[in-house]
């Protein structure tokens, strides 16, 4: 749902269905980084396989360039505490609408806000 939904509003999506995969996609982006076009990456804190904190840690070690924005169900500060010591760009809480994700998505990509 939210691939489809950035894509139509002309986003280039990749999409990841595990943490694992998310992983494999971030690190295949940073060795190719000065040619790379991954400048944002989604992701739910809890995933198969890695949690979205973990991948973020991961990517701060080869990568300060590409943001990120988590998002979770469960309230925990100090999951939020760790992203936020990682350099997330933003934390959602779900349920979130897809418009509220639009709207962020531009503002950590420094894009007009959606009208």
């Amino acid at each position: 749902m939210i691939t489809a939904f950035l894509s139509a509003r002309g986003f280039d999506v990749i999409q990841a269905s595990n943490g694992a995969e998310l992983e494999l996609l971030v690190r295949a982006a940073s060795r190719a980084e000065e040619g790379s076009s991954l400048s944002l990456v989604l992701s739910d804190v809890r995933m198969p396989f890695a949690s979205g904190t973990a991948a973020l840690a991961r990517l701060r070690a080869s990568s300060e360039r590409i943001r990120v924005i988590l998002w979770s169900a469960f309230p925990d500060f100090q999951v939020r505490a760790t992203a936020s010591s990682l350099g997330v760009s933003a934390f959602l809480d779900k349920p979130f609408s897809l418009d509220e994700l639009h709207r962020v998505v531009c503002a950590v990509l420094a894009l007009p806000a959606p009208a």
